[in-house]
């Protein structure tokens, strides 16, 4: 009898130990799960954030430019578009012999890339 009431005891008191470790576990399977969730909710912010200042950085990039062409000054009898000045000469050159006198003036040939440069040059 003593013994089984011993070996009773021991049991309970294992069974007890393991439940306790079991809980334990448990607790930490819980925060673990707490940590992770916390760490995706300051992932997300921090993306939110960095999405943010893209496009902040980017509003910024639009006025610097706004305001580059904006104070751009073309020389007398030049026209601007743009960020660029146009210089319309109506001789009848040579590809060449025109090249050569942009050059002359530090620039080059035009190279039409828009419908507004385009509709631009025509009218001019």
């Amino acid at each position: 009898m003593a013994v089984a009431s011993c070996f009773r005891l021991l049991a309970t008191i294992l069974l007890l130990a393991m439940a306790g470790r079991c809980s334990s576990q448990q607790m930490d399977h819980i925060q673990l799960n707490r940590i992770a969730d916390s760490i995706d909710d300051l992932t997300q912010v921090v993306h939110a954030q960095a999405v943010a200042s893209l496009k902040v950085a980017s509003q910024i990039m639009r006025l610097f430019t706004l305001m580059a062409t904006d104070h751009l000054v073309c020389e007398r009898g030049w026209f601007k578009l743009r960020s660029s000045c146009y210089f319309i000469n109506e001789d009848t050159n040579t590809w060449e012999e025109s090249r050569q006198k942009c050059i002359a003036f530090n620039s080059d040939l035009v190279k039409i890339t828009h419908d507004d440069e385009y509709n631009f040059l025509g009218s001019e």
